[in-house]
């Protein structure tokens, strides 16, 4: 069981290490001139694919998500970093994701802004984890920082693990006017 556990967070280290990834936005309306401004909601899939480990502590970027614009709102610093995550009833580690950023109104109006985060099977879609940064108040021409927490437990690695393919970090951007 320890080595399935282990196996698993060392599949995960993997998947989540590197700084670059391909970004895939998408909306439901296939008549939309400019393929980086979006209607919310807005979905930024990160392929997590061929990433070196990532360790404990350590962090990785997402400079590829800034510019695709929801609303007048883009993401600016998408950040992850891992730590060690709560310890299971069998005594196995899970692992815990951070995911920080900003987000940023270009001249318009103030907006409440809505963040979910979910980690899926790239093959499958199936979530496995997700967490969010929710209601947040985002001024025009000002940057709002964001924090969002997704834990994963040891079952929840290895089934990442078994899963044969790179996991994808979707970010769900859903933007509400303030007026």
């Amino acid at each position: 069981m320890k080595t399935v556990a282990v196996l698993a967070a060392s599949f995960l280290l993997v998947s989540v290490s590197a700084a670059r990834g391909q970004v895939t936005a998408r909306q439901g309306d296939a008549t939309k001139v400019d393929p980086k401004q979006f209607s919310s909601p807005m979905i930024l899939e990160v392929s997590l694919n061929g990433m070196r480990t990532l360790q404990d502590g350590m962090m990785m970027r997402f400079a590829d998500v800034v510019g695709y614009w929801c609303e007048d709102v883009t993401i600016e610093n998408l950040e992850v970093s891992r730590r060690r995550g709560s310890k299971d009833a069998d005594g196995q580690y899970g692992s815990r994701l951070d995911i920080d950023g900003r987000i940023f109104v270009r001249e318009s109006y103030d907006r409440f802004v809505t963040l979910r985060f979910s980690i899926l099977t790239q093959a499958e879609g199936a979530a496995i984890a997700g967490g969010s940064a929710e209601h947040l108040k985002a001024e025009e021409r000002k940057r709002r920082p964001f924090h969002a927490r997704i834990d994963l437990t040891a079952q929840q690695l290895a089934q990442l693990a078994a899963a044969g393919s790179a996991p994808v970090l979707r970010l769900t951007v859903s933007v509400q006017s303030d007026k």
